[in-house]
């Protein structure tokens, strides 16, 4: 994995930007409408959810970024509105276990401490 959408595409995945993701589900809202499936006036967020790439899957939890980098390209935003996001200078061939345990380390005080 090279952090170039690698990852996705070697799970069949399609890569997809948060715009594009939004985009195609208003466009599939709108239709749903006009189709009379969805009256738009009682739309949920629930409902929106559906409509968007990967609905079935969890929100993001952990983001990790390496490389020392600080922003995301071309990440759904709104399946990470709770995550943890923990950068590490180290590049993504050099990311060990012991890189790991310690995102999981950051994660675990940072999730526990917005519980409280």
């Amino acid at each position: 994995m090279n952090g170039n959408g690698c990852w996705v595409q070697a799970r069949g995945l399609p890569r997809i930007s948060g715009h594009q993701a939004r985009f195609q589900a208003a466009r599939e809202i709108i239709a749903a409408h006009q189709n009379g499936e969805l009256n738009a006036s009682e739309l949920t967020l629930n409902d929106f959810t559906r409509y968007l790439y990967y609905s079935d899957i969890p929100d993001t939890d952990l983001i990790i970024r390496t490389g020392g980098e600080g922003r995301l390209s071309n990440f759904p935003l709104g399946r990470a509105v709770s995550a943890v996001f923990w950068s590490t200078p180290v590049i993504w061939r050099d990311f060990s276990r012991e890189h790991q345990l310690e995102s999981l380390s950051v994660y675990r005080q940072q999730h526990y401490e917005d519980k409280k």
